[in-house]
């Protein structure tokens, strides 16, 4: 919802004649990270949807005179010497340099728009009207958003955690003041290597429907739970040995659990920890989600994971994920 908000404003900015404008964090000292924006033009695909085209650079707050550099050009350039702005998180911004980056691919390869002195490491880009987006959407999206700084597509993670992923050294070292904490938490944590099953205990045969506070009476789906034969198909590994984020929960009910559901975002991995698989861990995950760095009334917790074999998940157990839970 925040990110079609953005594009609303954008498209008020190109309806007012209000060509340039700096996206950034709202509050605080200083710029934050800012996407700097410059709308090309706009088309018409069909006679009902706006497309979009512009120039793009994300800038971290350590390249705050480069982007202020550029919004000064574009005032001289422009005659329109009091800076645009559109408030957006961290995570927003995230979001839009991922759609960038994606409608990019639909620019003819040859296009390539006049760029203003200040303007060499800009990229172009389209954007379209973005509609509701489900609990799955919206986890696919923000799966792999390539640089953490910029959003360009990069494999190259941190060296200390895998979490994160950085284009080049200038990004890493721009970053590091946000991603310390996040980095810290999950170097020097006891991980468990944790077998997994398909479906809990006693439910085979049967259905369920996964529903959160984002789910829509359209996204909603009964799916036929897992049966044994599927132990020949194991989820598959859209994470590859990358850390990830993972939220376990145990069924509100009376007595002991015997199980603990286990799913990252987009359902990707959506799998369940049995008391029988591996007893003593299953007791050490409990006891962590039960204690003060559980919460949630001792029936869920979010930890970092990463994926070790077709039917395992390592876990870090003892180290509550110290960053923005996408969830």
């Amino acid at each position: 919802m925040d990110l079609r908000q953005t594009l609303m404003a954008i498209g008020r900015y190109w309806d007012i004649g209000r060509k340039w404008f700096v996206i950034m964090e709202p509050g605080g000292q200083g710029w934050g990270r800012t996407i700097n924006v410059r709308l090309l033009n706009v088309y018409a695909l069909g006679d009902r949807t706006p497309v979009i085209v512009l120039l793009y650079r994300a800038l971290s707050d350590a390249q705050r005179w480069t982007s202020e550099e550029w919004a000064e050009a574009q005032a001289d350039q422009n005659g329109q010497h009091e800076m645009a702005t559109i408030k957006s998180t961290t995570l927003e911004q995230k979001l839009l340099l991922k759609v960038l980056s994606l409608n990019a691919t639909y620019l003819p390869a040859d296009y390539s728009p006049e760029r203003g002195p200040t303007e060499d490491g800009f990229q172009v880009s389209l954007l379209l009207p973005v509609g509701p987006l489900s609990f799955g959407d919206v986890g696919k999206l923000n799966r792999d958003l390539g640089c953490a700084v910029c959003g360009k597509k990069s494999d190259n993670r941190c060296a200390r955690c895998k979490s994160v992923s950085y284009c080049g050294d200038e990004c890493q070292r721009a970053d590091w003041s946000d991603h310390k904490q996040s980095c810290r938490s999950i170097v020097g944590g006891t991980w468990r290597t944790v077998p997994f099953a398909a479906m809990a205990p006693g439910t085979e045969g049967m259905c369920m429907s996964v529903m959160n506070r984002l789910t829509t009476t359209g996204h909603t789906r009964t799916i036929p739970v897992s049966t044994p034969s599927d132990r020949a198909a194991p989820p598959k590994n859209v994470h590859g040995s990358n850390v990830f984020l993972v939220k376990i929960q145990v069924a509100l009910m009376t007595g002991r659990p015997q199980e603990m559901m286990v799913y990252d975002r987009q359902k990707s991995v959506h799998v369940f920890f049995t008391a029988l698989g591996a007893p003593a861990y299953f007791e050490e995950l409990l006891a962590e989600m039960r204690g003060p760095r559980g919460g949630y009334d001792g029936l869920k917790m979010y930890r970092w994971a990463r994926r070790v074999s077709d039917w395992e998940l390592s876990v870090c157990v003892d180290k509550e994920p110290q960053t923005e839970i996408k969830w």
